[in-house]
């Protein structure tokens, strides 16, 4: 009988021990499925948020340089185009760093600071009404200034054709394509599409 009674604990022990661990197991299981994607979630938001982070510091890295390069470095220089950048970031589709690594660009091609934001200010707006690239649009905007306007433009508007080198040279060219698509960019923001990036940039 005592014999019996061991076997029969034994076997109970057993049954006990594999149901404690199959419901272990069975719960970790069940926290991976649900805490798993949070971490990945989370994860991903890190990295993104780095890697925002790393372009951030490059495009205002890249900024200082070319105001260096043209003897406007200054830290109030640089303070005015991050504002700048915020408030055209506020009213378009744009991302901040976006906005000053075309300041950057303009720069490059010598021109004053509000010449570089009235350049980046009318590209947005070509940009959105063409569909070309901000950068794009920077360097054909830019080039006006040296006399050079490009077919396109003079399609888009032919009055461009009159302009005489001091016009160009005082961004005349610049100003006309910047009040011919002046909204375009706010409106682009408002369609449904434009709602979802803007929404985006402003968690980034």
């Amino acid at each position: 009988i005592k014999d019996f009674s061991k076997d029969t604990q034994g076997q109970l022990d057993k049954i006990n021990m594999k149901s404690s661990v199959t419901s272990i197991s069975t719960g970790f299981l069940a926290i991976k499925e649900v805490v798993g994607p949070v971490f990945s979630a989370i994860s991903g938001f890190v990295n993104k948020s780095v890697d925002e982070a790393i372009e951030a510091e490059r495009a205002n890295t890249q900024l200082a340089q070319s105001l260096k390069l043209v003897g406007d470095f200054s830290e109030e220089a640089i303070s005015s185009f991050n504002d700048f950048a915020d408030e055209l970031a506020r009213t378009t589709t744009l991302q901040d760093d976006q906005v000053i690594s075309a300041a950057a660009l303009a720069k490059s091609y010598k021109l004053t600071n509000q010449e570089a934001k009235l350049v980046v200010k009318s590209a947005a707006e070509l940009s959105a009404a063409t569909g070309q690239d901000l950068n794009t649009a920077v360097e054909t905007l830019s080039k006006t200034f040296n006399g050079f306007v490009s077919k396109e433009l003079k399609q888009l508007a032919p009055e461009l054709k009159t302009l005489t080198a001091a016009q160009l040279e005082a961004g005349d060219a610049v100003k006309i394509l910047g009040e011919r698509f002046e909204g375009t960019a706010a409106a682009l923001r408002g369609t449904a599409g434009g709602s979802v990036t803007a929404l985006g940039n402003a968690f980034s």
